[in-house]
């Protein structure tokens, strides 16, 4: 008899913890559908666009291959016209990086300062805010192989990523040009297509297509952004990795001390974090709701559990993120 009672009241507390944990994941699951019905918690696009930043860095690097590649077959056609324009738009490439290099457009009284009157960051002195493209390029974007130190960077941003853009439509528009000139005289001429000019036919399609991408969609706005979104994503997977410190410490606390002392200041941290998702939670989800809606979500996220948080911290990053998505603008 006291087995049976022992295992009734043992099918009753794991039936507890059955509902408690099917409210806890209908209450996460309402968020994110509140989430995803705003557009928020799918970034597919910046996963795309970080690989595309490594496609228009192989593209520069490839389209200055293809013209030294095929510079010696097309000087051998012994047209002027096809040497002049091999001069012409080799200098056309090299002197706009030169004074974009060297040479600043921007006035000396709008360069920005660390610490304004108003306190806040990112203003010239007239108030108006600064436009931080306005730099000269970096060696890394300007020398030809050494562009290849962006993947290795440990961050690029919006300016190397309009940076490098801009390198690609000068290439498009300079050494591109000249390789469809000589694609074009060769077959007009007669003549036979080589491996050198199969592979100016390939980089061509590759970066035309690169630059009318830039110019004609949002790729390199998801690119800049891409950037910050992976620094956003490692702060939270950062967050979670030192609360799954605490917890290990925690247990570790608790098989080494005996008694009252393993309520170590671990376990106080988990509790506070816990407190802490829980208010943010509440202020950005149910602030203006009913107050007997805000009781049951209150009562829901006070049984917060361990394997919990991480849910949590998720819609809380994707809330993050979704800033960076600003709809419209160039």
């Amino acid at each position: 008899v006291r087995a049976d009672a022992v295992g009734t009241k043992l099918d009753a507390l794991l039936e507890g913890m059955t509902l408690k944990d099917a409210n806890m994941k209908r209450f996460i699951g309402k968020i994110v559908k509140m989430q995803r019905s705003a557009g928020i918690g799918n970034y597919n696009k910046y996963l795309a666009a970080n690989f595309m930043f490594m496609i228009v860095l192989l593209g520069i690097e490839a389209d200055m291959a293809g013209l030294f590649l095929s510079a010696g077959t097309y000087w051998g056609y012994d047209n002027i016209i096809l040497r002049f324009f091999l001069f012409f738009f080799l200098g056309s490439f090299m002197f706009p990086l030169m004074i974009r290099t060297y040479v600043t457009w921007e006035p000396s009284e709008e360069k920005p300062q660390n610490e304004r009157n108003d306190g806040r960051p990112g203003q010239n002195k007239n108030g108006s805010a600064h436009d931080k493209f306005m730099n000269k390029l970096n060696t890394e974007v300007r020398m030809p192989g050494v562009r290849f130190y962006l993947i290795c960077k440990p961050s690029y941003d919006m300016t190397d990523v309009d940076a490098i853009f801009k390198v690609n439509s000068l290439s498009s528009f300079t050494l591109g040009i000249y390789q469809i000139m000589g694609i074009v005289f060769t077959y007009a001429s007669g003549m036979p297509f080589n491996i050198y000019v199969y592979f100016n036919i390939v980089t061509q399609v590759l970066n035309w297509s690169i630059t009318i991408l830039y110019y004609a969609t949002p790729i390199s706005k998801w690119m800049g952004a891409a950037a910050n979104a992976r620094t956003i994503c490692r702060h939270y997977q950062g967050i979670m990795n030192a609360y799954a410190v605490d917890l290990s410490r925690s247990t570790t606390t608790a098989f080494r001390t005996p008694g009252q002392e393993r309520q170590a200041s671990m376990d106080i941290r988990c509790a506070g974090i816990k407190v802490a998702i829980t208010q943010i939670i509440m202020d950005k989800f149910f602030a203006d709701c009913d107050p007997a809606l805000t009781d049951e979500a209150t009562s829901i996220l006070s049984k917060m559990r361990d394997q919990d948080v991480k849910e949590f911290v998720t819609i809380l990053r994707n809330e993050a993120m979704s800033s960076l998505d600003m709809k419209g603008g160039l």
